[in-house]
C-alpha cells in the first residue's frame, strides 16, 4: 500500500501557529507547543512543486511512409507530434499509453484550460 502525501502551504501553518501562540494561554503543563511547531515546520524537507499544464492528444494527419500507413497524434500544448504506425485504433491506444507529453510535460487529461498547482 503506497503512502499518499498531501502538500500544504507551510506559511499558512506557520501563521496559524503564531496566531495560536498569541491567543492560547500557555502554562507549565502545555508548554510552548506553537513555538515547537514553528521550529518543526522549518526543519521539514521541502519539495519543489510546479504548475500542472493540462492538454490533450489531438488527431493529426495520416499518410504512407515506406509502404506503411501511419497517423500522427499532436500535443495541444506544444504542438509536437508522434507518427504512429497503423490507423486510428492504434493512435487511440498510444493516447492512453502516454499520460504526459514527453516533449513539454503537459498532463494529457483533456482539460487544457484548467490549471492547478501540485
Amino acid at each position: 500500500m503506497s503512502e499518499t502525501k498531501r502538500l500544504v502551504y507551510a506559511e499558512d501553518v506557520k501563521d496559524l501557529a503564531i496566531k495560536l501562540r498569541r491567543t492560547v494561554k500557555l502554562d507549565k503543563y502545555t508548554g510552548d507547543w506553537p513555538c515547537l511547531l514553528l521550529t518543526d515546520i522549518n526543519d521539514v524537507p521541502t519539495a519543489d512543486a510546479v504548475e500542472v499544464v493540462h492538454a490533450e492528444w489531438q488527431d493529426g494527419y495520416g499518410g504512407w511512409e515506406n509502404k506503411k500507413s501511419y497517423i500522427s497524434i499532436d500535443c495541444s500544448n506544444c504542438e509536437e507530434y508522434f507518427k504512429i504506425p497503423g490507423g486510428e485504433e492504434d493512435a487511440e491506444e498510444w493516447k492512453k499509453r502516454f499520460v504526459y507529453c514527453p516533449f513539454c510535460g503537459a498532463k494529457m487529461d483533456g482539460d487544457e484550460n484548467e490549471n492547478s498547482n501540485i
